[in-house]
């Protein structure tokens, strides 16, 4: 009398191109969710490729589910890495998503980028923030938002339209100054 055992879903068989294939998803999107997220996390053979098991494809099947349902991709592998019950867990609501127009602004002399428009068209009217680059050393010269000037030359400034994102509803317009990223 013979036994088959079941095979080992966390046995590593499949290469990253196998997994991409079987699965549908591209092979950047599974090596970015793997970096970003920790899923799925395949073992490594002894030439340093990565192998992934049955439950690493069942993963990635369920996280790309998920994140075609619309849940943000950060979400969706926490809830698929959380140990927990079988039962669904009640989500937070999630915030109010508005249309957001980013325009980039530029110096007009020395071609400096000076931060990030941000303009909302909503409930609350027109609501415009600025954003300022966490790496820039200069800020821009801020009298008003229609006044602004370069912080390195002095120059003015013009908008470059860079695309439209989905952001949280801003609540109340800030002072130009108090929405920046990374201020020093």
């Amino acid at each position: 009398m013979s036994t088959t055992t079941a095979p080992d879903p966390t046995a590593p068989v499949y290469s990253t191109q196998g997994v991409a294939r079987a699965t549908g998803i591209p092979v950047t999107t599974i090596l970015a969710w793997e970096r970003r997220y920790g899923i799925p996390c395949p073992r490594r053979g002894q030439d340093g490729r990565r192998l992934y098991s049955e439950r690493d494809v069942e993963l990635l099947r369920a996280m790309r589910a998920r994140t075609s349902e619309g849940v943000r991709a950060e979400l969706a592998a926490r809830e698929l890495l959380a140990p927990g019950p079988a039962t669904p867990v009640a989500r937070p609501a999630s915030p109010n998503l508005v249309p957001t127009d980013v325009d980039e602004l530029r110096c007009l002399h020395c071609g400096e980028i000076c931060g990030e428009l941000l303009t909302q068209r909503g409930p609350l009217g027109h609501v415009t923030r600025l954003v300022l680059p966490s790496h820039a050393a200069i800020r821009p010269q801020v009298a008003s938002l229609a006044g602004l000037r370069c912080g390195r030359c002095g120059g003015g400034l013009y908008r470059e339209p860079l695309e439209r994102r989905s952001l949280p509803q801003f609540t109340q317009p800030p002072s130009p100054v108090a929405s920046s990223r990374g201020a020093a």
